[in-house]
């Protein structure tokens, strides 16, 4: 995403849920070392468009709503760029652009001694005996893709080279390009038919709970699923869930 005119908040919305490894009646999980399992949420372009921050009245995001009157909201949050990839490598890293001089979606990560030479999120939680696992877009694609290659993750969806699966066929509700750009992925609304298996969005959370639930989910565990374009309805309000445990 090429940086525009108008600011455009990355990151503005990033919740972390610590799961402390006991129910309200105080029944063991059998954590290691009494270490905490995290779950960090990613979600791009989101802006303050839900019902807890009110940015948007068409907004209507119940499970975000409900899992923010759990814990600690932060309503005046920025991101450290106004563009994808400085924001990405600034929040993994804890170095801001002002110091490592990433600025712009081109630059690279790796060849930034600064950024490459720090410890990111994933490395850190490894580092501290947890076992991490990610999907969908949590770096700049090609940060991703073709420089980090899953650096600091044990698992990853689709692949520690592919952080998204395809776009192509994806069917949109009206003919492409919607926002102005041309290509097979848009932001805009889906067919009614695509359910969330079909979108590339819904396959790395789907994926992510198929590899690790129950008896095979290692803990303590980071887990790190992310989402690229919430900016439209993408998707009927029917096809989307939670599991309520």
């Amino acid at each position: 995403m090429k940086p525009k005119k108008q600011t455009t908040i990355l990151f503005l919305a990033v919740f972390l849920l610590c799961v402390v490894g006991k129910t309200s009646e105080g029944k063991d999980f059998n954590q290691q070392d009494g270490k905490p399992n995290i779950l960090f949420i990613a979600i791009d372009d989101l802006n303050d468009w839900t019902g807890t921050l009110k940015g948007n009245p068409q907004a209507r995001t119940p499970h975000m709503d409900k899992l923010a009157s759990k814990g600690m909201v932060f309503t005046n949050a920025h991101c450290a760029a106004p563009a994808c990839g400085p924001s990405r490598s600034a929040i993994m890293s804890g170095i801001r652009p002002s110091t490592s001089g990433n600025y712009i979606n081109k630059n690279s990560l790796t060849k930034n001694p600064i950024l490459n030479n720090s410890v990111l999120l994933p490395e850190f939680f490894g580092q501290n005996g947890y076992y991490v696992c990610g999907a969908g877009k949590l770096f700049h694609g090609a940060h991703f893709n073709t420089e980090l290659k899953g650096r600091g993750f044990d698992e990853y969806y689709p692949s520690k080279t592919q952080d998204l699966p395809s776009f192509e066929g994806l069917k949109f509700s009206s003919p492409l390009p919607l926002s102005g750009i041309s290509r097979v992925a848009d932001w805009g609304p889906c067919h009614p038919d695509v359910t969330l298996e079909d979108h590339p969005d819904g396959k790395p959370q789907i994926g992510r709970k198929r590899n690790c639930s129950g008896a095979s989910c290692r803990n303590p565990s980071f887990s790190e699923p992310a989402s690229s374009s919430p900016i439209c309805p993408t998707m009927p309000l029917r096809n989307i869930s939670i599991d309520s445990r």
